[in-house]
């Protein structure tokens, strides 16, 4: 595939694109193609003036001086493109030598003409999304610089045909059967490749489940658009926060699963329009040892035992989604609380490989 993409010629790979496009999202545009009889999912990327500046050494530095804050996916402006295509090469290495198999394939990349930027709802208001920051002026250069864009970076991945969250929908209104395999695949499969990303040193801020792909069986991480690394370009800044934050990928994911989970099954919420504070206060119940009424056996267990951290990582985002700029991360919390349900048996080998890269 690879070599078929790479023989196409740039206005050929172009309208390839463009008559395949299906959607976007604040990281650009997407669309599913079919290529040589196979279906391959390409992903088009605002690159903005500075970014297209140091194509040639691809810099992975924050170019905006962008606060470490941006990494939260809330309204984030993304901070490099070259991140984001580093990040696809890593994984694609680990998964060709046979390290790793929770990754899409990258077949492709190419940089081409044209601007892929598109006004976000999250982004309309730029007064308010430079606010929630802080009120650092780099967010609103950074809007600009991406709003004027005039060039794209395409990757080509493996395709994979559902998202996690749309497939958990499914399989969560199936039989018993059917949610023990959903919650098997989560615990099974995606918690330990979000760790071994992590002790890998790829860490991803924003691996909710619709960042998550399956074809059922397995999992597959993606969309890197705020991905970071120990072996990136960092400010001193970034390195510190950085480490302060070395459990909130999982911490994240694991949050992102039970609120699914409670959502979905509970029956104290209406899944159609979710009232999170009730969702919120259910799972506060199953952390003080409650037990999950009503769930499935599978389902009451690991919403039972990851409870305590759940508690800590929905009152960060609470506070994180109300205006202001971004409250600390509870560090010490999340430790203690991801200690507590044996989450990590200690922070030093994320620690030790996150500084050595991967």
């Amino acid at each position: 595939m690879s070599s078929t993409l790479a023989a196409i010629d740039d206005a050929e790979l172009a309208a390839l694109v463009a008559r395949g496009r299906t959607g976007r999202g604040i990281g650009g545009t997407h669309a599913v193609l079919e290529v040589a009889g196979s279906l391959v999912f390409a992903k088009a990327v605002p690159v903005s003036e500075p970014e297209l500046l140091v194509r040639e050494t691809r810099s992975t530095a924050n170019l905006f001086g962008l606060p470490p804050t941006c990494q939260y996916n809330v309204g984030s402006p993304g901070f490099n493109v070259w991140r984001e295509l580093a990040t696809h090469e890593r994984t694609t290495a680990w998964v060709l030598d046979g390290d790793e198999v929770a990754f899409p394939l990258l077949y492709h990349w190419r940089l081409l003409p044209g601007s892929s930027y598109e006004v976000q709802p999250e982004h309309a208001d730029v007064a308010a999304v430079v606010a929630s920051f802080g009120g650092d002026g780099s967010v609103e250069r950074r809007l600009a610089a991406v709003a004027a864009s005039r060039w794209s970076l395409l990757l080509f991945l493996e395709h994979v045909p559902w998202n996690l969250e749309d497939w958990l929908g499914r399989e969560l209104c199936g039989d018993a059967a059917a949610v023990d395999g959903a919650v098997e695949l989560v615990g099974q499969r995606l918690l330990p490749a979000v760790r071994s990303m992590n002790e890998r040193g790829v860490f991803h801020f924003d691996s909710h489940l619709r960042n998550v792909l399956t074809d059922g069986s397995d999992v597959r991480i993606s969309d890197f658009g705020l991905a970071t690394s120990p072996t990136f370009d960092l400010s001193a800044a970034e390195r510190a926060f950085l480490d302060a934050h070395l459990l909130h990928d999982p911490a994240y994911t694991i949050s992102r699963v039970v609120n699914h989970l409670v959502t979905a099954l509970s029956g104290v919420v209406d899944p159609t329009a979710p009232d999170y504070a009730a969702r919120n206060a259910y799972i506060r119940r199953c952390a003080a040892g409650e037990e999950p009424a009503a769930l499935p056996a599978s389902a009451a267990a690991f919403v039972g035992r990851f409870a305590p951290l759940v508690v800590v990582m929905n009152d960060f985002s609470w506070e994180l989604f109300a205006d202001g700029p971004p409250p600390p991360f509870p560090v010490d919390e999340v430790a203690a609380a991801a200690g507590a349900v044996g989450l990590l048996d200690d922070l030093s080998t994320v620690r030790r490989n996150g500084s050595e890269g991967a």
